[in-house]
């Protein structure tokens, strides 16, 4: 049993498919769940520190500086996962534009 080459393998609809379904199941579908969540969780954090802050007598205590430093800890989360996993999917995603571009100016 023999295995396709990239050009052979990037033919066949399957292929294509295939390394579509994980750019959305690996990369688009986990940034989308994350920024969203994340969005939601410093929403929740500025809303009870305002909160807090209108209930608290004493000014001086700034009761959202521990918040924002955990707004800014999922922000960077969810930008580390963006930075780590975009070069695999761009290449994969890049690759099969280019490798279409050229067997397109083959065959024509």
């Amino acid at each position: 049993m023999s295995f396709p080459s990239y050009e052979e393998y990037i033919d066949i609809p399957f292929g294509l498919w295939y390394d579509r379904s994980l750019f959305i199941l690996q990369y688009a579908l986990p940034l989308i769940i994350l920024t969203l969540t994340f969005t939601r969780i410093a929403y929740v954090l500025r809303e009870s520190s305002k909160a807090q802050l209108l209930r608290s007598t004493n000014r001086s205590i700034d009761p959202g500086k521990a918040k924002r430093k955990v707004i800014k800890m999922v922000a960077l989360m969810v930008g580390v996962f963006m930075i780590c996993w975009f070069p695999y999917h761009g290449y994969h995603t890049f690759s099969e534009i280019f490798n279409m571009e050229v067997s397109q100016r083959r065959r024509g």
